[in-house]
């Protein structure tokens, strides 16, 4: 696609996320593979890797491995680009257009061919001189030589397979710093060469030395990652690698001892180093709820809790989310292991959590003693008032309304459906089952009276609920007001795009008018490359409207007689309309 093309297809909301992760400084490790190849690592929810392909003024691919799949384009990507051109604009292009000057390859392979280029090399090589250099290159640096060890162990009789947790011991001995810290990509290159040396194991059925590697790198690790002086995320996806492989090893191998084995370690890092995973808690937690668990394993696991909890307790908050997760795992662990009786009297004590309290409030609504569920409820909910905790009113709310709606209580529905609307913010699911509950003709006194409500005083309409009112007024086919309330806000271009279609047949005129005016506006009151491009897609999307190539074509004029001495503008637009809009 062209990269005007490309920018087009960015969502709105996917691009403002984006060019959020680009300002946070989320994308690292950004760098070209080759003039028309460029990779980055993304922070998002996880690591993620993004790859770019550019050729002469377009995109020619993209790819992110992040598991987005609503839209075509994902924010990480959009940060990239955006990294990309800040990096190609640094380097004097003297142009915002990051895919300028990149050509499509021709004859130069895609990829270096490093194998083929060193038998080049070593062609008529003694075997004395590759020892010499390679004696010359440990000495030089000591991570060589422990990569080299690692790689040759157990090839041969005078280098047997190595102790893996001394290993680790004695490299990250090497890699402490003064104060005793160890920067993270000395622990990820660490981790990173064991990973491979399992992978290669792993290849050849050597079960066993796999389970040593990874044995040793989820013990010996954990305790390190207090010290690391920078950020660990790199370190987590090594860890990760690890796990995946002794996971895909508890799958493979037939020896039940070995199986045994893997478990029992898994039981080992959860009591050993519980807090210290960097996201893979969860799913060794998982493991451990999907394994039968030996006598002595139960009292670990379940002593390891009670312990996390005792030391939470001095400092228990209501909204103290660790609390909560402990005791979640808690009940887990009890119905896991044949003790579900015991798990009300083991959560009735943190009854004032509300995620514990809503525990027992939908055991009340699964065995239908509604009565009670509403007991618990209003509990909370006075709770909730007498200590002024906030944002919780709405999933208390919502409960009752689940109640109502399984007792089929017209009344209760009406009452928590219009609290949930007005108070929380007018979330139109909640409008829709309130109009189920009307007839047409009571609906019609009904609606007025909510409308009331969200504008409030006289001139209370703002761009905090202007969104929620036209969204009713098209809902209820009004559409004389909702024009007349969005000539009001002709800033608000993202509801104007939104409701044109529905106004357009009744005021296609008016409706034009207002376009042009709100893009008048906002090219006035905004600037920055992001506020140009979000005006190229609104005039992009004017000449898709009925009579707006026309309009477009005037507007673009103006704008680059208006506003010809803001170049980023001027280079941003003549990219997106090199010709009249309409072609």
């Amino acid at each position: 696609m062209t990269y005007t093309n490309f920018w087009d297809e960015v969502d709105s909301v996917i691009y403002g996320r984006g060019t959020m992760l680009h300002d946070c400084e989320a994308v690292t490790s950004l760098h070209p593979l080759s003039p028309w190849l460029w990779q980055a690592r993304v922070r998002g929810s996880e690591l993620y890797t993004v790859m770019v392909k550019v050729g002469p003024d377009q995109i020619l691919n993209h790819q992110c491995d992040c598991p987005y799949d609503w839209g075509p384009v994902c924010k990480h990507v959009v940060a990239t680009v955006l990294a990309i051109e800040e990096i190609v604009e640094s380097r004097g292009a003297g142009t915002v257009n990051v895919l300028e000057g990149a050509t499509e390859p021709t004859d130069a392979p895609e990829t270096f061919d490093l194998p083929k280029e060193l038998a080049k090399i070593s062609q008529g090589l003694e075997r004395q001189d590759l020892l010499d250099f390679i004696t010359e290159a440990c000495a030089a640096d000591y991570a060589v030589f422990e990569a080299f060890k690692l790689h040759f162990a157990g090839r041969s009789q005078e280098l047997p397979k190595p102790d893996y947790r001394d290993f680790i011991a004695q490299a990250v001995s090497k890699a402490e710093g003064e104060w005793g810290f160890i920067e993270a990509h000395h622990l990820e290159e660490i981790i990173a060469k064991l990973n491979q040396r399992a992978d290669q194991q792993y290849e050849s059925e050597k079960w066993e030395e796999v389970q040593e590697i990874c044995s040793a790198i989820m013990h010996e690790i954990p305790p390190h990652l207090e010290s690391i002086s920078d950020d660990a995320q790199e370190v987590g996806i090594e860890l990760n690698r690890t796990w995946q492989i002794q996971m895909r090893l508890l799958h493979a191998s037939a020896s039940e001892p070995l199986k045994e084995a893997i478990k029992a370690d898994f039981v080992r890092y959860f009591v050993e180093f519980p807090n210290r995973w960097g996201g893979l808690e969860h799913e060794i937690w998982q493991v451990l709820m999907a394994t039968e668990l030996t006598e002595s394993q139960q009292t670990e696991i379940r002593q390891l809790i009670e312990d996390q909890l005792h030391d939470l307790k001095l400092g228990l908050d209501y909204l103290h989310w660790e609390t909560v997760h402990w005791l979640k795992r808690l009940r887990e662990f009890l119905i896991h292991t044949g003790k579900a009786s015991e798990v009300a009297a083991a959560l009735t004590p943190y009854l004032h959590l509300a995620e514990i309290r809503e525990i027992f409030v939908d055991a009340e609504i699964a065995a239908k003693r509604y009565y009670k569920a509403k007991e618990l409820i209003r509990e909370g909910m006075r709770q909730k008032a007498e200590h002024a905790w906030h944002g919780e009113a709405k999933p208390w709310r919502g409960k009752l309304l689940e109640i109502a709606q399984l007792e089929d209580d017209v009344l209760d529905i009406r009452v928590h459906a219009r609290e949930l609307f007005s108070e929380h913010g007018h979330e139109m699911k909640y409008y829709d089952l309130l109009k189920s509950t009307y007839s047409p003709d009571k609906w019609a006194t009904e609606v007025e009276k909510i409308i009331k409500r969200m504008i409030g005083e006289p001139h209370q309409i703002g761009i905090y609920n202007v969104g929620p009112i036209a969204e009713v007024l098209a809902r209820e086919r009004h559409h004389a007001r909702l024009l007349h309330l969005l000539q009001q806000f002709p800033g608000e271009l993202d509801l104007l795009d939104k409701f044109f279609s529905f106004l357009e047949p009744v005021y296609p005129q008016e409706v034009l008018q207002l376009f042009s005016d709100s893009i008048r506006a906002y090219a006035e009151a905004n600037t920055g490359r992001s506020s140009y491009r979000y005006l190229t897609k609104m005039l992009r999307s004017l000449t898709k409207r009925p009579g707006g190539p026309e309009l477009a074509t005037e507007l673009l004029q103006e704008l680059r007689q208006q506003y010809r001495r803001r170049r980023a503008m001027m280079e941003i637009l003549l990219t997106a309309f090199p010709q009249d809009p309409e072609t």
